[in-house]
């Protein structure tokens, strides 16, 4: 999508890092430079800011796709200044290197989502936001988007079997004919009736009427007021492409709106947040590392773990081969298989645990049973530590507002800097 102000041209290029097929990558290669050429052919155009805000992951093209755009900009359109504004969740990952890109002036990097909750929300109030928690809250919040994800459409299963059901108030999509198919094979453990009756249960197709997209505005303004806390399903939540977690709206929500929570997303989401200075509530919950794969005591001992029974698979016991030659200490025992693990010393078995990881594919069900697990402890117990809470949560508002207000400080401060044309309400369209 491409905006003009004055001599500004803005120009997203967020589609770039979908992983299109190699096709489509060219198409979009060649849209952008025509998009770029008509635009600086017809109007006096000084400034071009490419923004990366609300998209992330990338293959390894990405790069190279974008030195070669930038390249062909520069050729195209010699006098104008390339800007790029990107979501902070790149700097890590690409180690800085647009920043050092000879064709780029300056990188901007925000927080994007964070803005435009606190700018919508705290600034044009388009919605409320919650002023307090309260103890006498009963309803539970689970809202999601796109419901072909273990942790959409599983998860909502797992919980509406339980006695979360009576207090859930939730959204999900209704699928279309393909994303129907890639629901069923998530749930594949039902029956063709079960699923049906699921699917059946939403209210409208566009999730309930409660939440609109990208999760403002939402709808009556007690959704949140009245909620006791909430299970956020992000983005992600069983693909580990990167060491930082994508976070979105759907966890600034619930923190600006002063909620507790528990998160269905990436792994180490917990830490991340808390590196960032909030409160995650993890010291009131029964599996209190239920989103980190590296900790065996939630893996192989956990309380999930034990109703489900050992967690040793054949595709394990041959990844216990090769990370047991990796890992072999000259005090462990001589070919130790995993069926011999429990023969060995404690003492063995526990640095052993400490390391092994199994596929991050096998341990997805055992998380989600985690999250619901913690969230039937909290629906009976969370109230037992409202003092702490109203604190935490209070706290996580306030941080949040500092943080946001930084990033738009920053954002206003680069395009006074440069005397860029700016319109926030256009950015965040």
């Amino acid at each position: 999508m491409k905006k003009i102000l004055g001599d500004t041209l803005w120009l997203c290029i967020d589609s770039f890092v979908c992983n299109p097929p190699a096709e489509q990558q060219i198409f979009l290669h060649h849209d952008t430079l025509d998009q770029i050429r008509m635009t600086t052919e017809n109007t006096q155009i000084r400034f071009l800011i490419l923004t990366l805000c609300s998209e992330h992951g990338f293959d390894k093209s990405f790069l190279a796709n974008i030195e070669k755009l930038l390249q062909e900009i520069k050729i195209q359109s010699p006098y104008v200044e390339i800007f790029m504004i990107m979501n902070s969740w790149f700097r890590p990952v690409l180690s800085d290197q647009f920043a050092k890109n000879k064709n780029i002036k300056e990188v901007l990097y925000l927080d994007f989502f964070m803005i435009r909750v606190w700018y919508y929300l705290a600034i044009k109030q388009i919605s409320s936001i919650a002023p307090s928690w309260k103890t006498s809250n009963k309803k539970i919040l689970f809202l999601t988007g796109q419901p072909s994800r273990s942790h959409r459409i599983r998860l909502l299963y797992k919980i509406l079997q339980t006695a979360l059901s009576d207090s859930l108030e939730w959204s999900l999509t209704i699928p279309d004919k393909i994303k129907f198919q890639e629901c069923r094979k998530l749930l594949d453990d039902i029956s063709d009736d079960e699923f049906s009756d699921l699917v059946n249960k939403q209210k409208s197709p566009d999730g309930n009427k409660i939440i609109g997209g990208g999760g403002i505005p939402y709808y009556g303004d007690d959704l949140y007021d009245t909620a006791l806390f909430q299970i956020i399903s992000e983005t992600d939540f069983d693909r580990l492409y990167f060491d930082t977690p994508w976070i979105t709206e759907k966890t600034w929500l619930p923190i600006i709106n002063r909620r507790p929570f528990i998160i269905a997303g990436d792994f180490y989401t917990l830490d991340h947040l808390e590196d960032m200075g909030f409160n995650t509530f993890r010291e009131f919950l029964p599996v209190s590392n239920y989103d980190n794969p590296d900790r065996a005591e939630f893996l192989e001992y956990g309380s999930s773990a034990k109703r489900r029974g050992p967690i040793v698979t054949q595709t394990q016991k041959k990844q216990w081969k090769i990370f047991y030659s990796e890992m072999k200490d000259p005090d462990w025992p001589e070919d130790l298989s995993f069926d011999d693990a429990s023969n060995s010393s404690e003492e063995t078995l526990t640095d052993l645990m400490q390391h092994y990881v199994p596929p991050i594919e096998l341990i997805s069900d055992i998380r989600l049973d985690a999250i619901v697990e913690n969230a039937l402890f909290w629906k009976e117990n969370l109230k037992q530590y409202h003092v702490e809470i109203a604190r935490q949560v209070e706290e996580n508002h306030l941080r949040f507002m500092c943080l946001a207000e930084e990033n738009f400080t920053n954002l206003i401060r680069f395009v006074e800097k440069h005397n860029i044309c700016f319109d926030i309400d256009i950015f965040f369209a």
